[in-house]
């Protein structure tokens, strides 16, 4: 025998699932030491940030893998001053100073990260595309020979980004 039990419902509120505020892709090609697409991060309104790493058991440092094989994925809920940080950082990413797509123009022989971020609002989606960067730092901080006209926008979204998954990434 089961029992079973009932919650009063508010059938004025339906119940709503979390909106999707910025999704951004990543996809190292080339020398790094993991290739393949992974999700750097997403973030709903809700506060849920979930991201995918690498697994510190399956990933051994100087052995070519790909994400696949070694990756992880974690959920976890950002405070206020956090969430509001990051949202601010994806709505200076979806104003209209901020293109669609930023290439880095030098040539970077052994590898090729690009990234591809997406940002939802209440004005619409934003898609913007990232290629043919070195590496990562170069995201965050390009020299404006290479990628002209990149915006702090980009860089500082990518950076927070980052930090947040760095803090909550288990070791």
């Amino acid at each position: 025998m089961f029992g079973v039990s009932c919650v009063a419902l508010d059938s004025e509120k339906p119940v709503e699932a979390p909106k999707q505020i910025l999704e951004i892709w990543q996809d190292p090609e080339g020398l790094f030491d993991v290739t393949g697409k992974s999700l750097f991060i997403r973030l709903y309104d809700n506060h849920l940030v979930e991201f995918e790493y690498l697994n510190p058991a399956k990933y051994i440092p100087g052995e070519i893998r790909q994400i696949e094989d070694v990756k992880c994925s974690m959920q976890i809920y950002l405070d206020d001053d956090e969430f509001q940080k990051i949202s601010g950082f994806a709505k200076a990413v979806s104003s209209d100073r901020v293109g669609i797509a930023y290439e880095h123009k030098c040539c970077c022989t052994d590898t090729n990260l690009s990234m591809k971020i997406r940002v939802s609002s209440d004005s619409g989606e934003k898609n913007v595309a990232l290629r043919y960067f070195c590496d990562f730092g170069e995201l965050e901080h390009p020299q404006d020979r290479y990628v002209p006209n990149y915006p702090n926008a980009l860089g500082d979204l990518i950076s927070y980004a980052d930090i947040i998954r760095a803090k909550n990434t288990p070791k």
